[in-house]
């Protein structure tokens, strides 16, 4: 089957979500669903905004390498 950029986009993104702790996906989770925010996550877990946002920044760093790495490896193994 044949995917388009989106669905390996989308397909790699699932795969690397699942490869963080457990913690780091519930942050994700919570603070890009409906209503989700820095100050409500913070809140609940009696962390600072800023100590938020650092982790999330953090998160987001390693979520980027892993898309590129999966995606360089899906679009270099298509080639042979």
């Amino acid at each position: 089957r044949f995917l388009s950029a989106s669905d390996a986009m989308r397909d790699a993104l699932r795969n690397c979500l699942s490869g963080l702790q457990e913690s780091h996906r519930e942050l994700v989770r919570t603070r890009y669903s409906k209503g989700g925010s820095v100050k409500q996550i913070a809140e609940q877990e009696g962390r600072t905004a800023d100590a938020v946002s650092a982790m999330l920044y953090r998160i987001k760093k390693l979520l980027l390498k892993c898309l590129q790495r999966r995606l360089a490896s899906d679009l270099g193994g298509s080639h042979a």
